[in-house]
């Protein structure tokens, strides 16, 4: 496991600093951040086209997957961080 996200680009370490930043600020309970699917295994993709059967063009663009590990029921920790 990883334990720092220097190996991503500066623009995509500074999304992450912002919504760490925000996670912590709307819910100060929280344990763990942790960074998990395409991004935190390298193999995102910044943006992708192709176009499907029919001449339908599909763009494809990673999102980032984070698990936040709190002591709060859940209920209250989905409200808090619905709008993040």
């Amino acid at each position: 496991m990883k334990d720092s996200i220097a190996y991503l680009p500066k623009d995509k370490q500074d999304d992450l600093g912002f919504l760490v930043k925000e996670i912590l600020k709307r819910l100060p309970q929280a344990e763990y951040i942790i960074l998990y699917g395409s991004y935190a295994r390298g193999n995102y993709v910044r943006r992708s086209v192709r176009i499907e059967d029919g001449g339908i063009p599909t763009v494809k663009i990673s999102d980032y997957d984070i698990y936040v590990v709190t002591t709060l029921r859940t209920q209250i920790t989905l409200e808090l961080l619905q709008f993040v």
